[in-house]
């Protein structure tokens, strides 16, 4: 294993971490972490339980911010508050452990809600919502709210809502975690399909589901280092 992350040429990335460091509640998370992906990469991140896997996203995502360094999303720097704001409306999709659905609200409006800041018409919204759930196999339950939902459905509405967004980065934060084995691999699909568009992000605990990235990083006493065999 070699800290290579840094390799990649910067001016073609969709994102950049450039020497970035960050501490929470006096714990070091990440220390000078440099980093290049750009569009259909597919990046996947391992580590022990409370390494910084799910922090260093929340960074990426711009919802927090680094001590030291810089996070830029297809060149906007998450530092600045308009920049951030953008790359957050736009550039970035997050499809997090659990779903994270409002309650009250229909299948199709919650994927509505996740372009509710883009500059998109309500027709072209709405066609991109009905295509998003038919692209993970429910369209028919569009109007169904989240109590009506098995678990793996809701966690394709998560998917639906991040995909609908069209970002040029999609961000995963063990999406399959709480899935048995059949849905997590139908929800792993439709993820790797947005290579085509996107780069991917991907945190996860299976070594199996961890080797089918293109790239792989470990988070590992506050470093981010790249494996260098991934194939």
């Amino acid at each position: 294993m070699t800290s290579r992350t840094g390799e990649r040429p910067l001016r073609s990335a969709s994102l950049v971490i450039n020497d970035v460091s960050l501490s929470l509640a006096g714990n070091q998370i990440l220390s000078d972490a440099t980093a290049a992906v750009s569009r259909g990469d597919y990046v996947t991140v391992t580590g022990r339980s409370g390494s910084g896997k799910s922090t260093l996203l929340n960074l990426i995502a711009g919802n927090l911010r680094p001590d030291r360094g810089v996070v830029e999303i297809n060149g906007r720097d998450l530092a600045r508050r308009r920049d951030r704001l953008l790359a957050q409306r736009g550039d970035i999709g997050y499809v997090y452990q659990t779903s994270q659905l409002v309650a009250w609200m229909s299948a199709l409006d919650n994927v509505l809600l996740g372009m509710r800041y883009q500059d998109v018409s309500s027709s072209s919204r709405l066609k991109r919502a009905e295509q998003a759930l038919t692209h993970v196999g429910l369209a028919r339950r569009a109007h169904h709210r989240p109590h009506e939902l098995s678990g793996g459905e809701r966690q394709r509405v998560s998917l639906a809502r991040a995909v609908a967004r069209r970002p040029s980065l999609l961000l995963a934060d063990e999406p399959t975690g709480n899935l048995d084995g059949a849905t997590g691999a139908e929800i792993i699909s439709v993820i790797e399909l947005m290579r085509l568009d996107a780069a991917i992000i991907l945190v996860t605990h299976d070594s199996a589901l961890a080797a089918r990235g293109s790239r792989r990083w470990i988070v590992d006493s506050s470093r981010l280092h790249e494996v260098s065999d991934v194939q």
